[in-house]
């Protein structure tokens, strides 16, 4: 009897464990950002049981000059429509369906357009958080510089989005910017800009063109007193789903400097067989002397550091030191603000 009355107890204490491991990782797994389960302020939808149905309407509907959250839920829906959130509209928070299900798009290239003006979804406002929702500029893939999104404000955050180009993807311009699980598309220079931005698990997918070379980012810092890098971290870094196996004719670059003291650190994270041994490009009207290219515990068939280019400012960072600068909480000062919206991040390295 004590021998029966022994073995329920051990089942009862390995169900216990089971059962709390199993709660745990449910909660982990089931934790959104604070916005995803209230009320939202207003509702934009094609159905017509909305406040609006255009996006743009919605928001400039929003109150001017916010300084608490103002949630906007954008239903599942294609909206072909060119938005703005201007300079005033701050703290806004806009909610899709999934990336799948909402999609925000727009056709604006050259030449009708020059780049600054091709972009379908650009940002002004201050404190901007976009979640679950598809940004896509359309033009195609030989209508040159075309922008889904640019952003020109601080404190922004792009969540479980889609931004969908080809030449000239996505601007991060300028402020503080943070993408957390997203997914981005693009051939040219599709990440480019002179902001302060954080990729983190996120997957950079190449789109190949004609000439089957990949241009993951164009960063554009002018000088050394200016405060501009991107980081991309715990990131895949690969070609699009749609275009298959890696073929032995497509070539990525991690990189290439926009501008001469252009600075770049991937860290932590997956680089496919389409990167180049090299790694970086050079552009060929800015010399990459002052660039700051840096490669931290990557992992891969394109991760083999022993072939890359050999500029003054290429490293293989050897350290956690030597990483932390350019991790969320020192680059951006993610600490700072980050917690708030409830978006997850990690402060500096990978927690699994």
């Amino acid at each position: 009897m004590a021998e029966k009355n022994g073995i329920w107890v051990c089942l009862i204490i390995v169900g216990l464990l089971v059962g709390s491991g199993l709660f745990v990782y449910w909660k982990f797994h089931q934790k959104k950002p604070e916005f995803s389960d209230r009320n939202f302020n207003l509702t934009v939808s094609q159905t017509g049981d909305g406040d609006y149905s255009r996006v743009s309407d919605a928001i400039r509907a929003a109150p001017s000059n916010g300084a608490t959250p103002f949630y906007i839920h954008v239903c599942a829906g294609t909206y072909n429509e060119v938005v703005v959130v201007p300079l005033d509209k701050t703290n806004l928070v806009l909610v899709g369906d999934g990336a799948q299900v909402t999609k925000i798009t727009a056709n604006r290239h050259p030449p009708q357009y020059p780049t600054s003006d091709s972009t379908t979804f650009t940002v002004y406002g201050d404190g901007f958080v976009a979640q679950d929702i598809a940004f896509e500029n359309n033009a195609g893939i030989d209508n040159g510089q075309a922008v889904a999104v640019s952003i020109t404000a601080n404190y922004t955050i792009f969540y479980r989005c889609s931004i969908l180009g080809y030449h000239d993807t996505l601007y991060a311009k300028e402020g503080n910017q943070f993408f957390r699980e997203c997914d981005i598309y693009g051939t040219v220079d599709f990440i480019f800009g002179f902001a302060s931005a954080v990729f983190q698990r996120c997957n950079l997918y190449g789109r190949v063109s004609k000439y089957e070379t990949v241009t993951y980012t164009a960063q554009g810092r002018q000088s050394l007193d200016q405060k501009s890098a991107f980081t991309i971290q715990g990131c895949k870094i690969t070609v699009a789903p749609d275009v298959g196996p890696v073929q032995p004719t497509m070539t990525g670059f991690l990189g290439r400097p926009w501008f001469p003291y252009s600075t770049v650190m991937v860290m932590e994270s997956f680089l496919d067989s389409i990167v180049n041994a090299s790694g970086w490009e050079e552009w060929m009207s800015t010399p990459a002397t002052h660039a700051t290219y840096l490669e931290y515990r990557n992992w891969g068939p394109g991760a083999d550091t022993s072939g890359r280019v050999h500029w003054p400012g290429f490293k293989v960072v050897g350290d956690a030191s030597g990483a932390l600068p350019y991790t969320v909480s020192q680059l951006i000062q993610g600490d700072e603000w980050i917690p708030r919206t409830g978006v997850p991040y990690d402060s500096t390295f990978l927690s699994n």
